[in-house]
């Protein structure tokens, strides 16, 4: 599972670095009701990393920030450096074997944290999916995501 969070900020890292050379227009244009853009997707993806390691750790985000917010290319960068510590930390120490760990949601209803953790790989898959449809749109090649060929070496 960590393998998976170190690929997928991998991808990310190269997308971020896409970015860097493609106009702002293009990175903030409206693409989808969703996430709307490529920039604000990279500053979710990152935002929900650290926001729910926080919720489970039961601390506050590490930044609060106003949902509206839309970031440069420059401010994600600065973003993803300041949390990825953390986030790498928490990785490190956490248990992704054991499914005893639980919480319970907001009525009560008790999940596994392992189901977070799960669901944080599967989003960011899902985001890095949408980010290369948009580019290819705009006519740019997108990130090369081939773990197999292209990745670090999978457990």
């Amino acid at each position: 599972m960590q393998d998976l969070f170190f690929y997928n900020w991998e991808v990310r890292d190269e997308w971020m670095e896409w970015c860097k050379e493609v106009s702002d227009n293009k990175l903030i244009d409206i693409k989808s009701e969703d996430m709307q853009n490529i920039i604000k997707t990279l500053f979710h993806l990152i935002y929900n990393e650290q926001h729910w390691m926080s919720s489970i750790k039961e601390e506050p985000d590490l930044i609060q920030i106003n949902k509206d917010f839309i970031p440069t290319i420059e401010e994600v960068l600065e973003y993803s450096r300041y949390t990825r510590p953390f986030v790498k930390a928490f990785i490190d120490k956490y248990q992704f074997m054991s499914n005893t760990n639980q919480k319970e949601d907001s009525t009560g209803f008790p999940y596994p944290l392992n189901n977070k953790m799960h669901q944080l790989v599967i989003q960011e898959v899902h985001h890095i999916g949408e980010i290369s449809i948009w580019a290819s749109n705009l006519g740019y090649a997108p990130v090369e995501t081939d773990i197999i060929d292209n990745r670090i070496l999978m457990d």
